[in-house]
């Protein structure tokens, strides 16, 4: 029997890491054969690496875990996810003349026009790590979505270009190492978790994807087809905990379960659930305990949510280039993933607070998946199957750019150095 060669995703989240394994099925599906998670309280700040250490100590955990699922030595390759407000983006366009007599488009013009569509004047602190081809025009007729092997000049593309900082990468890095692991590359997880998510017919006729993090919230909005804007905000379901722990001056802890476990969205999502009237928890001093009433949630809750969701509907309809009409301006409809969709009524909040026709909370495409770990369902593995289904997805088949780095065989390099001192 062959060997099963995985590429795994590791997620650097807010509140926790979570990491996932799948390897293609050899008939155009992906097999999720292992996620693991482990929550980090501290080390890390909107998707931030703070404690090196810290967060090196649970990617080894995570990453052990991984590995104790999977036939050793098979992992081909590695790849970080990011988020936070370094990561930033924009939409460009590049123009190349072809200059040959029979003009005919070879996959090297289109490397060069978007080495063009790339120039752009970011500090030198900045590093690109995708450029998403948009469409691409031949003699200024737009609306290419291949234009290898037409005639014509000159040709153009308009990009999603996603930068961030050479810092926090070269600090990502770091924490891999640190565990014993080598990466490929950083990949934004809310552009292959959008790709895992909508279905083609969502992404052509346009929709908004929303990423509910602890502390930071991921946004894209896609058309025809394509990615053409994607935002990080400083905000996450975290507000919601820290209102709700002020108030009754608990633990954040006890906070985050009485928002998980009795919070909601909308009154009607839970108007048929009976609650109990009161529920004891853990003060803030860790110690002591108190009883809280459940019906004060509401009041604490939902001004809290409605912040949240006026920041990202603002981004939504915010003007991102004088040629663009902002998203929420024609897109009717969202998809929302992370822990905070999942608060109860969440779908319905945001279809009523956009005023768009419906909402809907994101799952894995079974005609994409097949799922070997029941626990990848849950949504808090989203990211790191995105990110870990980032090169046969995406990158292999849909990128026109030239991949970064080879993969290939992939091994621990503490197993290397065992192996050679034996």
């Amino acid at each position: 029997m062959p060997k099963e060669n995985y590429f795994v995703g590791l997620d650097i989240g807010s509140r926790s890491i979570s990491a996932a394994a799948v390897c293609e099925d050899g008939g155009g599906r992906i097999r999720i054969k292992a996620v693991s998670s482990l929550d980090l309280p501290k080390g890390l700040e909107r998707g931030i690496v703070m404690d090196i250490h810290k967060v090196s100590d649970a990617v080894g955990a995570v990453m052990g875990e991984i590995e104790d699922k999977i036939a050793p030595g098979g992992i081909a390759e590695l790849n970080v996810g990011i988020r936070g407000e370094s990561v930033q983006s924009l939409n460009n366009e590049g123009v190349s003349n072809i200059i040959r007599t029979d003009k005919e488009i070879n996959i090297e013009d289109v490397y060069n026009v978007i080495e063009n569509a790339k120039a752009l004047h970011i500090k030198e602190d900045r590093d690109i790590i995708h450029v998403i081809a948009q469409e691409f025009s031949i003699n200024k007729k737009t609306g290419y979505e291949n234009p290898v092997g037409h005639e014509g000049s000159p040709l153009g593309v308009k990009a999603h270009i996603v930068h961030t900082s050479v810092c926090d990468i070269s600090n990502i890095s770091r924490v891999v190492a640190s565990s014993g692991f080598q990466y490929n590359e950083p990949v934004y997880h809310i552009y292959p978790l959008g790709e895992m998510i909508l279905s083609e017919e969502e992404k052509k006729i346009g929709s908004l994807l929303i990423d509910f993090g602890a502390e930071t919230t991921s946004l894209a909005a896609y058309k025809k087809g394509k990615i053409f804007f994607s935002k990080e905000l400083p905000v996450g379901m975290d507000e919601l905990t820290l209102a709700i722990s002020n108030h009754f001056t608990i633990s954040s802890s006890s906070a985050k379960m009485l928002k998980e476990k009795y919070g909601f969205a909308l009154s009607s999502a839970v108007k048929d659930q009976q609650f109990p009237e009161t529920v004891e928890v853990v003060a803030m001093d860790d110690i002591r305990k108190k009883k809280v009433h459940i019906s004060e949630l509401k009041g604490i809750m939902l001004p809290a949510l409605e912040d949240i969701l006026e920041a990202v509907k603002s981004e939504f309809e915010t003007q991102q280039n004088p040629n663009e009409e902002p998203p929420l301006a024609y897109i009717n409809n969202a998809v929302i993933t992370g822990g905070g969709a999942l608060l109860k009524g969440m779908p319905e909040a945001v279809t009523r607070f956009f005023d768009i026709n419906e909402t809907r909370l994101g799952t894995l495409n079974p005609e994409l998946f097949i799922v070997e770990d029941e626990n990848a369902v849950n949504q808090k593995y989203f990211s790191a199957i995105a990110v870990a289904s980032y090169p046969p997805l995406i990158r292999d088949r849909n990128e026109f750019e030239p991949a970064k780095k080879k993969y290939g065989s992939f091994k621990r390099w503490i197993s290397v150095v065992k192996e050679l001192l034996r």
